[in-house]
């Protein structure tokens, strides 16, 4: 399979943020994530692996969210000839649903069904809510988590989020935003940290979520097909 996938930890930076106890979780998936995904022949490029924060805390990017964003657009501009794919792993707020599923861009400035081609939406992400559908099934499948059913079963429109519904971008989404013709973005949330707790503990958890989405990713070797 070749490709490179753009991993991030969620809230692993200065700005923190996110759900009580996510921070201590996201570095298991994102090592395991880069593990699997290397011995299946992918390129990974995992921002926390090789930094770690003022007091050497490991897999943490000293910067905010802002400048992780940013790094995973110089990465991706190095590589203009490869095909890319962003994933950055979170878990859900205990308050919500059970469930995994994942956040696709869908810029809330922009108007409800717009047709604009430039614009970062919904209509206009189509690879990336497919990748999504597969993605979310395929975790849940590996692991045994439920599918959570959002704007569709598996998919969030960024819309939905706490940040999208107060009329804000979510800083991954708007930085990455140029890149919204050659890269799927996802985040990926590994279900609720309260209902699916034992599910997300489970030491084997994280490798099994990743050897799903390496089986995706392996299958979507050519452009996702178009969803409308």
């Amino acid at each position: 399979m070749t490709c490179h996938v753009i991993l991030t930890a969620g809230h692993r930076n200065t700005t923190g943020g996110g759900t009580p106890g996510e921070f201590e979780r996201t570095p298991r998936f994102a090592r395991a994530y880069a593990d699997v995904l290397r011995k299946a022949g992918c390129t990974v490029h995992y921002l926390q692996e090789t930094t770690v924060s003022p007091g050497g805390m490991p897999d943490f990017y000293p910067g905010p969210l802002d400048q992780v964003a940013k790094q995973v657009v110089t990465i991706a501009k190095s590589l203009p000839d490869a095909r890319v794919v962003m994933l950055d792993l979170h878990i859900e707020d205990g308050a919500a649903p059970r469930g995994c599923f994942a956040i696709v861009p869908d810029d809330p400035h922009v108007p409800s069904g717009s047709s604009d081609p430039a614009a970062d939406s919904w209509r206009n992400n189509a690879e990336s809510r497919a990748l999504a559908v597969r993605v979310s099934s395929a975790i849940a499948g590996a692991a045994g988590f439920v599918v959570r059913n959002a704007t569709e079963p598996g998919v969030m429109s960024e819309r939905e989020t706490s940040v999208g519904g107060k009329g804000s971008r979510l800083a991954m989404f708007r930085h990455t935003a140029s890149l919204r013709d050659r890269m799927p973005r996802l985040i990926i949330e590994h279900g609720n940290i309260d209902k699916d707790r034992t599910i997300i503990d489970a030491p084997e958890t994280p490798a099994r979520c990743a050897r799903a989405v390496a089986d995706v990713l392996a299958a979507s070797a050519h452009p996702v097909p178009l969803v409308t």
